[in-house]
């Protein structure tokens, strides 16, 4: 829930790629994303195959370029000579469309809803559309950063009818759950950033609030500055205060059970565990949790270490058949009685 971001799903990425490539014809990553990604389908040894020894001509040219595309497998061969027409109209200035309706279709033709997992992958596909209307420019972009930084900014969601959740603990406040399942305790969670300039407001004794502001000055300077260790000091302990308060929202979040996983690092020989770093939540368990470690602590032997080793497993690749083609549209209900 509101936790990945846009440009993190592999449709959106694929999308972005293909943006990129209308804005910039010349963008060569940009079209070497476009024939890795699933419509096109091409192996990195075909990717190689056709910009090796060359850092001047554009895919495109090298595309055209036979001697090129005969050192590529015919497998990619096939598959160009389908989505050829597609990546022709890229390259196209249009004057009348949007570079929405642009993407839009070209997505459509080279049959990027074909690979989606559901309504939920299509739902973010068109919210990524949505962000690029209110960007673009009379047909283009003129900063392609300015929209990944944006979509940077857009969180999404999987449907909250799920049986199973996943959700920071500040997304959780106010809600109520049967069980709740806490892991990752302890990592060290994520510090503020530095100030330059460090104000405290300090409650004086009618109630209203003085400030104290550290002077500005050169970083070693700041260092040395009693003002400045006071303000950097007091923000660290509201800090503390607020963490502890989060873990105690998260905990009262559960209904029936609750669930706490934490890891803390093991000593050098192997023969005893350390205790968790301060800044970690686990570390606010720690005292309560110590007899738990200990109890749970058996130092693997080595013939159950081996047994145990990791297994490496090739990733699922998804594309299209080369030969794959667009389904025929069905026929509008009432359309051939209007013809004839």
């Amino acid at each position: 829930v509101d936790i990945d971001r846009l440009t993190d799903l592999p449709e959106i990425i694929d999308l972005l790629a293909l943006t990129r490539a209308i804005v910039h014809p010349c963008d060569r990553l940009a079209w070497l994303a476009l024939l890795r990604a699933p419509w096109i389908g091409w192996d990195w040894s075909d990717l190689h195959a056709l910009v090796v020894n060359d850092t001047k001509s554009t895919v495109w040219e090298l595309l055209h370029d036979d001697d090129r595309l005969g050192s590529v497998s015919a497998e990619a061969r096939q598959s160009l000579v389908r989505v050829l027409p597609v990546l022709a109209s890229l390259r196209s200035p249009s004057r009348s469309e949007s570079l929405r309706t642009r993407v839009e279709q070209a997505w459509l033709q080279l049959g990027g809803p074909a690979l989606l997992d559901g309504p939920g992958s299509m739902e973010n596909a068109y919210r990524y559309l949505d962000v690029l209307e209110t960007l673009e420019i009379a047909g283009t972009l003129h900063d392609v950063a300015e929209l990944e930084a944006q979509l940077d900014l857009e969180r999404v969601s999987n449907s909250n009818s799920a049986r199973l959740q996943i959700m920071t603990m500040h997304r959780a406040k106010g809600l109520q759950f049967d069980h709740v399942l806490l892991y990752g305790l302890g990592r060290i969670p994520r510090g503020s950033e530095r100030a330059v300039l460090s104000w405290f407001d300090l409650p004086e004794e009618h109630g209203d609030e003085e400030k104290i502001i550290s002077p500005v000055g050169r970083r070693a300077d700041l260092e040395n500055d009693p003002i400045h260790r006071f303000i950097e000091l007091t923000e660290a302990e509201k800090d503390r205060h607020e963490v502890g308060r989060l873990l105690y929202v998260a905990c009262t979040r559960a209904c029936k059970s609750l669930h706490l996983v934490g890891h803390t690092g093991i000593s050098p020989d192997g023969e005893s565990f350390k205790a968790p770093d301060a800044r970690s939540l686990l570390n606010l368990l720690w005292p309560a949790l110590v007899p738990q470690f200990e109890q749970a602590f058996e130092p693997q032997p080595s013939e159950a270490a081996a047994a145990g080793v990791d297994q490496w497993l090739a990733p699922v690749r998804r594309r299209l058949e080369p030969a794959w083609k667009l389904p025929e549209v069905a026929a509008v209900p009432g359309q051939r009685a209007a013809r004839e």
